[in-house]
């Protein structure tokens, strides 16, 4: 048996270095005038809707100057102002003195406090200041942003189209796992976030099982945390 669990952590670390070409599918976003290569033109004209408004619909990224680290702010570039919403100001916010000493002690602190690296939502200023893609749905009288890094809007979708997210989502806190069994037969489990960071900028890792045991198991152990430890539906507060 300490042989199987060798051969297999040896297969799993060999799999995770080999690298592994993808097929992507070709979806681009429609009305968006190309350049001559077939590429996205940045430069083009606001798109206008038939009052002649400017229409913002689609998905959109903030350009960014700064290079991701591992550190500070995490692994991908994201704009001066989600660091500093005040980067663009000779003299920065007028902080009083206790706000400027607890922005001071922050910084100091490697982002143990910060609600990010706690999996609490962002706030606000810094959720339109991330680079990440966040979609823009406009129709008239409303605008709606939706951003990947929170779900409310992604569950709202989902209820649109006749899921019943009250009563089929469950909300259970310090995991970060995530897991898909197919067929009872093939699992795969990844700390990998499902986004177009966590798939194309950050260094994640995934492992993909093909044996009826793992199936089980990992069957077994969702079925015990959606029993016993996810016990917050959508919606309760």
């Amino acid at each position: 048996m300490q042989r199987r669990i060798v051969a297999l952590q040896s297969l799993v670390f060999g799999l995770l270095l080999c690298p592994v070409n993808g097929q992507w599918v070709n979806y681009p976003t429609a009305g968006v005038p190309p350049t001559r290569d077939g590429k996205p033109d940045l430069a083009a004209a606001c798109p206008r809707t038939a009052e002649g408004k400017p229409d913002f619909s689609g998905l959109w990224i903030i350009a960014s100057k700064r290079e991701g680290n591992p550190n500070f702010p995490g692994c991908e570039p994201v704009s001066d102002e989600f660091v500093n919403i005040a980067a663009s100001l000779k003299e920065g916010l007028p902080y009083q003195t206790w706000a400027a000493d607890l922005v001071k002690a922050r910084r100091s602190e490697q982002r143990v406090n910060d609600p990010i690296s706690n999996c609490l939502p962002m706030g606000p200023v810094r959720l339109h200041t991330w680079n990440g893609p966040r979609k823009v749905v406009q129709i008239p009288g409303l605008l709606v942003f939706m951003s990947e890094f929170e779900t409310a809007g992604y569950l709202e979708q989902l209820q649109a189209l006749g899921i019943d997210v009250v009563n089929t989502v469950k909300i259970q806190n310090n995991v970060h796992n995530k897991g898909i069994i197919v067929d009872d037969t093939t699992v795969l489990v990844s700390s990998q976030n499902w986004s177009a960071a966590g798939t194309l900028q950050n260094r994640d890792a995934g492992v993909i099982i093909t044996h009826p045991d793992a199936a089980t198991y990992y069957a077994n152990l969702f079925l015990h945390d959606w029993n016993n430890l996810a016990t917050r539906k959508v919606g309760d507060d």
